[in-house]
């Protein structure tokens, strides 16, 4: 297995177009091509904030929003009433956990394609 090298999303420059064969295809958020999918290379992608997304007939692309929601713990304020529903179920939240059961369970969800 092959590990990926992933750019610094912080100091890559997004092409705006990218040419395969006869095609154009716009690269919007895309910072990369090819790899394999592997757990290592998917954990070092997911701790820059880059993930796989297949288009058929393109090897792999490997996208990094630009452009994206960031949520700051330090900042974050929850609500009495969310705070209340919150203690009615038994939703977690964990970071780095679990990455394996993570992944196969995002894998076998059902998504209309």
């Amino acid at each position: 297995m092959s590990s990926i090298n992933f750019p610094n999303p912080l100091e890559h420059k997004y092409n705006e177009w990218i040419s395969f064969g006869e095609y154009f295809y716009n690269a919007r958020d895309i910072i990369g091509f090819g790899g394999e999918m592997s757990i290592e290379n998917l954990r070092n992608a997911y701790r820059r904030g880059i993930f796989p997304w297949q288009i058929e007939g393109l090897p792999l692309p490997w996208f990094c929003p630009e452009q994206r929601a960031v949520l700051e713990f330090s900042e974050l304020h929850i609500t009495k009433s969310l705070k209340k529903e919150w203690k009615k179920t038994d939703f977690t939240f964990t970071i780095d956990k679990s990455f394996r059961r993570v992944i196969e369970n995002c894998a076998k969800t059902p998504r209309a394609h």
